[in-house]
């Protein structure tokens, strides 16, 4: 969760930001950081789940 922070705030705000504590400690939750700053992580698990039954038809 800390490469996802850094690509929406730049090294020095996360640096000098006390803020980053703060999402660190929300990413520490599964649900929090799926849904606070993590979306695409959830869509994948749905993503390869429908994947799955559509690769042999294919």
């Amino acid at each position: 969760a800390r490469r996802e922070l850094a690509v929406n705030v730049p090294p020095s705000q996360k640096r000098g930001q006390p803020r980053k504590e703060t999402h660190d400690d929300e990413a520490s939750l599964p649900g929090s950081r799926a849904h606070i700053l993590i979306p695409p992580e959830p869509e994948y698990v749905d993503d390869e789940e429908v994947e799955w039954p559509e690769i042999p038809p294919t």
